[in-house]
């Protein structure tokens, strides 16, 4: 009974020490820093509010920052294992080097919900180097909680002073993401 109780508390034991490192795994494995918010709002990623300036780091360890509030955004929260994703993603880089694509304001990817060793890295798998924007690595999925990201690709289009205009979810052609983003910029904060 003693030996079964031993066996029970060390298996408990490992078992959770085995869970700890897996959780922290995207960490040890990304070699990125938390990102960070600052003017944040209790009320993450609604329709009608300010969306949080972002500082963190992109794939290659770069310092990236971006602040809605000084002349909108468009953010696109993005998982390396979603298909979603990269389909929109690999859309806006041809639509990009075919000149068809561009927008007024920062187009922001927020890489998240990170799970190991499913299309790893998550930097190839998305096919982030001909991305034409800024890279945010979420590596502990921070952002994503506080936008409330239940599924990706999630679309935050803000108006020029960084209000979230409208939230969408699924794929989104360029042309749907050029023309959510300029109703988004156009709208004020009376309508």
């Amino acid at each position: 009974m003693l030996r079964s109780a031993v066996v029970l508390m060390i298996t408990v034991v490992v078992a959770a020490v085995g869970y700890g490192v897996l959780a922290y795994w995207p960490v040890l494995l990304l070699h990125t820093s938390d990102p960070a918010m600052t003017g944040t709002n209790a009320k993450g990623g609604v329709v009608g509010t300010v969306a949080p300036a972002i500082h963190g780091e992109n794939y290659e360890r770069g310092a990236v920052s971006v602040d809605p509030s000084a002349g909108g955004a468009v953010i696109v929260a993005v998982a390396h294992w979603c298909d979603h994703c990269k389909t929109d993603l690999r859309e806006i880089a041809d639509a990009s080097a075919a000149g068809q694509f561009s927008l007024g304001e920062p187009l922001v990817a927020i890489s998240t919900k990170h799970i190991p060793f499913v299309s790893w890295p998550p930097a190839k798998a998305l096919g982030l180097n001909r991305f034409p924007g800024i890279v945010v690595v979420d590596t502990d999925a921070s952002l994503a909680a506080y936008f409330r990201v239940s599924v990706t690709p999630t679309w935050f289009f803000t108006d020029r002073h960084g209000v979230i205009r409208e939230v969408l979810t699924g794929e989104l052609s360029p042309q749907a993401v050029k023309d959510h983003a300029g109703r988004a910029m156009s709208e004020t904060e009376g309508g």
